[in-house]
């Protein structure tokens, strides 16, 4: 890394902790309305590529002025906390600072430190897992893949999961912006807020499915009678159908039902604010699952379960109300953490300093709505050409893969779709294999979506009148085995590449 976003540092004293963390002040050289900050804000976002990055802001800004290098003085925005022996934070102090950084660590050279007792890095480490304990999220680890090209050309992979330094990091960046969310929401009338939705109902249920089809004896259990929003889901329901009925409303044509302002709205939908209980009640039917698939589950399907919980689950975006955050389990959630990479974090640092009394700034409603939209839109579109190259980059070395291209490479079924499957081949690999190429007949998804058969054996609820009638007068019965199921491997073989299109096409070997 080159642009060094946060610094930490620690005191300790009567029992109690300081914890500082310091965040660069983009803000302060980058002003409102200047070439800098409108091309931060059509870009929102950096986009890290396996060959390059492609900075937000250009790298005289993002490398070198305002990140927080070792032994140069930089413009901070620092949040203080007072931090008790269980982990709580008792208080906390937000204002503008100057710093000098001690030293720049990668994880690996901070994981050694604390395995080798360093007393800052150490005491550090042993709070913040308190502060874990005390405020739990969601446990999500999946494998992350780095694509990168070597020196020489070649394809270099690595696997990343997460470890007590990254987590350590990560749960003090949560917390500080979960503590200036809590400001701006108390301060403003709208702000730059992100906001994670409560799963829906069908989506556990289909969730639970799957895992069933898998033939796993747990399920994500929810008390969803007793979410006070299922209740107001079903008074609107009501209140709509009298608008149909009494012919207000028509929902040919043009659809004129408004919800109400404190609802939102957002693209592809409406938003309404997490009510806490609700919160509180689904957040422990997940967590009780992860808890015991973390104890009980291993390996690839560890990994294939938690793939699928995360798609089951809304994407998380910004939004000008603070409505909570399902995923971390608060009400209060911004972005303020990454300024140099990040768009909406350079306005969360306008807004805090606004509010506080630092800097007057101005705000539209409208404009910070829009920059919203484009924030999330642009958000999705980095992660889809990150993907792309990557998958390129790693479709190109497959192609020099002898056991791949002889055919005794095995893939890994980690999705199943109407059409296709997709095939884990190696540890990061992935490709497609249409069903057309297993059957010559139709073939279809069974009800939980773990197992492919062919279409007439699914439609007819396994075998048929007669095919039933056959296997008792003759006293015999066939099985039919499903084509493909979730979770095994298969032997497998590269069919077709669009390596622009970051496309892999496999078929059976």
């Amino acid at each position: 890394a080159k642009d060094f976003d946060d610094a930490v540092s620690i005191l300790e004293g009567d029992g109690k902790y300081r914890i500082f963390v310091h965040i660069a002040d983009v803000s302060h050289y980058v002003k409102p309305g200047s070439d800098l900050d409108t091309g931060a804000r059509l870009r929102t976002t950096s986009v890290y590529l396996p060959n390059r990055v492609l900075p937000m802001f250009p790298p005289e800004i993002s490398e070198v002025v305002c990140s927080l290098k070792g032994g140069e003085r930089r413009a901070a925005f620092t949040v203080e906390m007072e931090v008790n022996q269980e982990g709580e934070v008792e208080r906390h102090w937000i204002y503008p600072s100057v710093i000098v950084v001690d030293e720049n660590l990668s994880y690996p050279e901070a994981e050694r430190r604390i395995r080798e007792g360093d007393r800052t890095l150490s005491t550090l480490y042993s709070v913040v897992e308190r502060m874990r304990e005390a405020h739990p999220r969601l446990d999500l680890e999946t494998p992350e893949k780095r694509v990168r090209f070597g020196e020489d050309g070649e394809v270099e992979v690595e696997i990343k999961r997460p470890t007590p330094s990254t987590r350590m990091i990560e749960t003090l960046m949560v917390k500080t912006n979960e503590i200036v969310a809590e400001v701006l929401k108390e301060r403003m009338d709208f702000g730059v807020f992100r906001i994670h939705p409560l799963p829906v109902k069908d989506d556990v249920e289909e969730f639970n499915k799957l895992l069933e089809g898998l033939g796993v004896e747990r399920r994500i259990e929810v008390r969803w009678e007793e979410l006070k929003g299922s209740e107001e889901r079903e008074e609107g329901e009501a209140v709509l159908q009298e608008l149909l009925q009494s012919g207000k409303i028509t929902l040919g044509g043009g659809f004129a039902f408004q919800m109400e302002e404190k609802e939102g709205g957002g693209e592809g939908g409406f938003y309404s604010e997490i009510n806490p209980e609700d919160l509180e009640i689904v957040f422990e039917g997940y967590r009780d699952f992860l808890s015991w698939l973390d104890r009980e589950k291993e390996g690839a399907i560890k990994d294939i379960i938690t793939e699928h919980l995360l798609r089951s689950l809304s994407r998380a975006v910004y939004y000008t109300k603070c409505l909570g955050h399902f995923g971390l389990n608060t009400l209060t959630y911004t972005h303020f953490t990454s300024p140099i990479r990040r768009y909406p974090d350079v306005l969360v640092h306008r807004m805090l300093k606004s509010v506080l009394g630092i800097e007057e700034y101005q705000f539209d409603e409208m404009e910070v709505e829009e920059a919203l939209e484009q924030a999330n839109e642009m958000e999705k579109e980095a992660e889809e050409f990150e993907y792309l190259l990557s998958d390129a980059a790693l479709i190109m070395d497959a192609l020099f893969n002898e056991e791949i291209m002889r055919g005794e490479a095995r893939g890994l079924v980690v999705s199943l779709t109407p059409t296709a499957a997709y095939l884990r081949v190696g540890e990061v690999l992935e490709g497609r294999l249409p069903y057309s190429r297993l059957s010559p007949g139709r073939v279809s998804l069974d009800e939980s979506g773990t197992r492919v058969y062919p279409t007439w054996y699914v439609e007819g609820g396994g075998e048929t009148e007669r095919e039933r009638f056959r296997m008792e007068k003759f006293g015999f019965k066939r099985k039919v085995e499903p084509l493909l199921t979730l979770g095994t491997s298969v032997p497998v073989r590269i069919h077709h590449v669009e390596i622009a299109e970051g496309f892999l096409d496999l078929q059976l070997a």
